[in-house]
């Protein structure tokens, strides 16, 4: 299996100081993430752990600027997301952060070399050689001769490896990824697992989950429990 480029060994480190996040149901404030301080080393297997409702994606979202705390910082290799403005961060996005989501969020109409090719086009005009990259990306994952097949030609399990090469084709320095073996079936799941440990290993890149999957769980290098928006 072909590996994409590695990034940056010292690339990815997060850092998280006093991070609330409150939304209100009805007239009742609830913090889904209260003062958390965290930080994650650059090149490591990181999960967010716990049970449903703990804060674990809403942390997730708030580390890849999909999110804005209401309270605190939050950092990625020294920049804070939290007081970038919108144009800046969604920039910055672009650049440096892959996201994979449990429910592929794959373009239906785009075979699947356009849609891991689709981070490359909207960075612009210098993204020469996007389409080579995006099927080196797509072999990468194990889907050579699928190129042209889209989502609904795919498995579950090929969907969320293109889902995967899309969030790597950029050559990100972290890579969040919510729940993303909740709708494969058990060996989907675990081979998605292997295949995104030997791609972090092979790169560099800082993976971070949330997940409450066993097979992740004792995949991880660092496992961070959270309840009730707090560290457990």
């Amino acid at each position: 299996m072909q590996e994409p480029d590695p990034v940056c060994p010292a690339a990815g480190r997060v850092r998280l100081r006093g991070v609330r996040r409150v939304y209100r149901q009805g007239r009742a404030p609830v913090a889904a993430v209260d003062g958390v301080d965290l930080d994650i080393a650059p090149g490591r297997f990181t999960v967010l752990a716990g049970p449903s409702g703990s804060g674990k994606s809403t942390l997730l979202q708030l580390i890849g600027g999909l999110d804005r705390p209401d309270e605190g910082a939050v950092s990625l290799d020294g920049t804070r997301l939290d007081t970038l403005d919108d144009d800046t961060l969604t920039r910055l996005r672009g650049e440096r952060i892959g996201f994979v989501f449990q429910s592929f969020n794959l373009v239906p109409v785009m075979s699947a070399l356009e849609n891991v090719e689709l981070p490359l086009l909207q960075a612009g005009p210098s993204s020469t050689g996007s389409r080579e990259r995006a099927r080196s990306m797509l072999e990468a994952v194990g889907l050579q001769g699928l190129h042209r097949r889209r989502p609904g030609e795919l498995s579950g399990g090929q969907q969320q490896r293109v889902a995967v090469a899309r969030a790597l084709v950029h050559r990100p320095r972290l890579v969040l990824a919510d729940e993303p073996t909740a709708n494969l079936d058990r060996a989907s799941g675990q081979a998605l697992i292997a295949l995104m440990r030997t791609l972090q290993r092979g790169t560099g890149v800082t993976f971070v989950f949330s997940s409450h999957d066993p097979s992740l769980l004792d995949e991880a290098d660092v496992r961070v429990q959270l309840l009730d928006g707090r560290l457990a």
